[in-house]
């Protein structure tokens, strides 16, 4: 992936997290302390999801533009949907690359497997030991969460029960985009680690250089 792909990619995924968070807020506001919120909280939503489709779509066609005019031959491979980043592609790119490379300068073939066992070692340690502070957090706000919903929720109530109801609905796809910017930004290196060793397994099945 280009450095434009993942400056685009980045954007999508901030404005989605930041549209997701501004909406679970108006739910919360609406349903505990029965708010007026103002017509931006809408607008500013609508114009962050644009944004981010926006990013998407301009993520793909950075990254598809790049594959067709660098690496011809694998044009084929690429997916017709507007909305689908072929990262397969971009990984057999990689691969190739890592293979070639490896070839060109001699490298001792046996020692793969030490080099795939390091990256993967040191990849999961690193991921591991970076959810535990995230892991703690939630393990405080959840109780929390669950005192204020039960101190200050009335069930009779249908204009508090409906945003919560959608508050529920949208909390995994929250915590799935939040996690996708944790992993993107903050476990960059452990994710590169890991790629890094699938890659290596991929190119140990290649023939022997």
């Amino acid at each position: 992936m280009t450095k434009r792909a993942k400056w685009f990619e980045g954007i999508f995924l901030l404005s989605l997290t930041a549209s997701i968070i501004l909406l679970i807020v108006s739910g919360v506001l609406i349903a505990f302390w029965n708010t007026d919120l103002s017509p931006m909280y809408g607008i500013t939503m609508v114009a962050l999801l644009v944004i981010s489709l926006c990013c998407m779509l301009a993520t793909i066609s950075s990254s598809r533009i790049h594959i067709k005019s660098q690496y011809k031959d694998l044009a084929f491979m690429i997916g017709k949907s507007k909305f689908k980043l072929d990262r397969e592609v971009l990984f057999s790119i990689r691969c190739d690359q890592v293979y070639y490379y490896l070839k060109n300068n001699d490298y001792d073939y046996n020692a793969l497997d030490d080099l795939i066992a390091y990256y993967s070692i040191e990849g999961e340690t690193i991921k591991k030991n970076g959810w535990v502070p995230f892991a703690i957090f939630t393990a405080f706000i959840f109780p929390f969460w669950n005192e204020t919903v039960s101190k200050y929720l009335n069930w009779t109530e249908i204009d508090q029960i409906v945003p919560l109801v959608l508050f529920a609905i949208l909390l995994p796809i929250g915590i799935w985009v939040w996690r996708q910017n944790v992993e993107l930004f903050i476990f960059s290196k452990p994710n590169n680690y890991l790629e890094i060793a699938r890659i290596l397994r991929t190119v140990k099945s290649f023939p022997k250089f």
